[in-house]
């Protein structure tokens, strides 16, 4: 019919089988690419939404550092009162006798440079109704500890094991206190010879034991009870007004005498000087009112050969 001139007009047999076909095609093609993309779309899930990561000092920027100079800061001072201790005076007021003691005593201990500036410092006479006081309650401390006993051997070697301690801390309290009580501390004669009556007596009651060597420590203190008597009897001689009271020197002879009979003779050495004291007293005539001026072996001689007194503490 017409001429081609490079394009197909109408509807050609085979090409609309082809085109059928390849309509066909096309939907075929159409409908495989929606089966596919709903294919891939079924490989999606649904999932909760991740919360996001906190931000760590990990993954912070390393940044450069840069020296930076910051002021310091100024202290405030406030005026705030603290508290403090209490003066020594204070503190001294408020002890008791016993905290106050063993404080000085601790004292003592830690610092043993000033028990000589101690003894300067205290007072040079001591009321002796204070030093019986101490000599009575360490005494009745050494009877406390004796046990009882109902078969009446109070006084065996059990019970010197538990008395031996107080024993000893009043046969040490006692020579302490005879010899704060006698001249040059004490230069009342009549006082010194009337508390080492008391004092001797005090001894006569310290238990003596049955077995002998338990009692070797009030032997020992006798000895030296007995250097104190014969001490003090040296310092009567040679003082005037002492000695010119007869009847003093005569009561005191006999209650030496009296303790010498109790201890069993432990002061033989005591009276026996004291006897020759007196007799000298009596040799002298009475417009002589001299003492102390005796013949070579007179009692003047034999109070010095015996005047070394045992201080030490017993052991």
């Amino acid at each position: 019919m017409s001429q081609s001139v490079g394009f197909d007009w109408g509807f050609v047999g085979n090409g609309t089988v082809n085109s059928n076909n390849s309509g066909g095609n096309s939907a075929t093609g159409t409908s495989a690419t929606v089966g596919g993309h709903i294919g891939q779309n079924n490989n999606y899930k649904v999932s909760k939404p991740r919360l996001k990561r906190r931000f760590t000092n990990d993954e912070v920027p390393q940044q450069a550092h840069t020296t930076r100079r910051v002021a310091k800061r100024k202290a405030v001072h406030y005026n705030v009162i603290q508290g403090q201790p209490l003066p020594v005076s204070r503190a001294i007021e408020i002890m008791d006798r016993e905290t106050l003691q063993t404080t000085l005593m601790q004292l003592l201990t830690l610092h043993p440079e000033i028990h000589d500036s101690f003894a300067r410092v205290q007072p040079n006479t001591h009321d002796m109704d204070k030093l019986t006081g101490l000599l009575e309650r360490k005494l009745q401390a050494v009877y406390d500890h004796i046990p009882y006993s109902k078969y009446g051997d109070m006084l065996n070697d059990y019970a010197f094991v538990r008395t031996k301690a107080a024993m000893l801390e009043f046969l040490n309290c006692l020579i302490d206190c005879l010899l704060e009580s006698i001249p040059p501390r004490s230069p009342n004669l009549m006082q010194s010879f009337k508390f080492l009556v008391y004092g001797t007596r005090l001894l006569t009651q310290v238990p003596q034991f049955e077995t002998q060597s338990n009692n070797y420590y009030k032997n020992i203190c006798y000895e030296q009870v007995a250097e104190i008597w014969s001490s003090l009897i040296k310092h009567a001689s040679a003082d005037i007004n002492f000695l010119s009271s007869k009847p003093g020197l005569m009561h005191y002879l006999e209650e030496l005498k009296l303790l010498n009979k109790q201890t069993k003779g432990k002061l033989d050495a005591a009276v026996h000087i004291f006897t020759l004291v007196v007799e000298d007293q009596r040799c002298i005539p009475a417009a002589v009112p001299v003492a102390g001026v005796a013949d070579p072996g007179s009692a003047a001689d034999e109070l010095g050969n015996n005047s070394n007194i045992v201080c030490n503490n017993i052991a």
